[in-house]
């Protein structure tokens, strides 16, 4: 069973690692690398740090325009750097994220509604995995949400499946890792125990002809030779999304279980995957911002989160009767 994760989220890591800066020698090691704290302290046009400064407050502006943003990563393009994985760096590093978070205003403007400091999390969650936010390669978004508790609009950063597949694939014992969902249309058969084996065939027909998403499933091919495989039915699928989907339950609406559901049915049954596959550092790192971000469970509800995976997994070795 997963024990709650402990993992830090956007400002809050990096404030922390501010405040043992003098206390931590190997912040200090790379001489290439400025001090963490006079990074973290640059001060952008009118006053903006990156990260909170006294008693946990933020001093970022509530909201900020494109030019403000553009101004306030530049000044702070050494914090970005930090936390950047090695192979983003190399694929241009700081550069490249600034193109992306600025290109992701101009296309979504009501980004700029978001409190600054919480967009300055989800792209600093971001960047310490190594994904790429609003791209074409669909890893990784940074959307707003409604708080309705604070009647303020807040980015948060959802993982895609093809994010999660990208972490798990860091790990040299997985190969390969392939997730889709299953129609009425479709022809498909799965069966658990000595003699597993799963198969699907696409309804060779136009898309309003393949009925509703009957199930969803995802296999890895891992180095050992193995191919473990999970499938979950609709209503499987559902129930995870009803009770452990904050953001679901917020703005049902604007959710990306309404917006993307083929999406979030290919990233449910591969976060279940996970379960029975061997973990990346990263994966685990993406697991515990996943599950604090309003597209999951709120702090204290991990485990239960977690726990409804492997029921669910747990309920589904059985021999099911090929689909037609």
């Amino acid at each position: 069973m997963n024990a709650p994760s402990t993992q830090k989220t956007g400002a809050e890591r990096v404030a922390e690692l501010a405040g043992k800066q003098a206390a931590t020698p190997e912040l200090n090691s790379a001489p290439s690398k400025q001090n963490l704290a006079e990074s973290l302290g640059a001060q952008a046009a009118g006053g903006t740090a990156i990260v909170p400064t006294t008693g946990g407050q933020s001093n970022l502006p509530a909201t900020a325009n494109v030019d403000t943003w553009e101004t306030f990563m530049q000044a702070n393009r050494k914090s970005f750097e930090m936390v950047l994985p090695t192979h983003f760096r190399n694929k241009g590093g700081t550069d490249k994220l600034i193109r992306l978070a600025l290109t992701s205003l101009r296309r979504n403007p009501a980004l700029m509604q978001c409190s600054m400091p919480s967009l300055a999390a989800s792209i600093l969650d971001c960047c310490a995995l190594g994904l790429e936010f609003n791209s074409p390669l669909r890893q990784a978004h940074i959307i707003p949400f409604k708080n309705n508790k604070t009647k303020t609009v807040e980015a948060q950063l959802v993982i895609d499946y093809h994010g999660l597949i990208d972490l798990h694939l860091r790990s040299s014992a997985v190969q390969s890792i392939f997730a889709d969902v299953v129609w009425e249309a479709d022809r498909w058969s799965f069966s658990h125990g000595t003699d597993e084996h799963l198969s699907h065939t696409p309804a060779h027909c136009a898309a309003e002809e393949r009925g509703k998403r009957i199930g969803v499933y995802a296999y890895a091919k891992l180095a050992s030779g193995g191919t473990p495989f999970v499938w979950l039915w609709e209503h499987q699928v559902n129930t995870i999304r009803d009770e452990y989907s904050a953001g679901y339950k917020a703005d049902k609406e604007n959710s990306p279980w309404v917006t993307n559901t083929d999406s979030m049915w290919r990233k449910t049954a591969v976060r279940a995957l996970s379960t029975w596959i061997p973990k990346s550092a990263d994966a685990e790192r993406a697991r515990a911002i996943d599950e604090t971000s309003s597209e999951k469970p709120r702090i204290g509800e991990e485990r239960a989160f977690s726990d409804a995976f492997t029921n669910v997994a747990g309920g589904i070795a059985q021999v099911v009767e090929p689909g037609r």
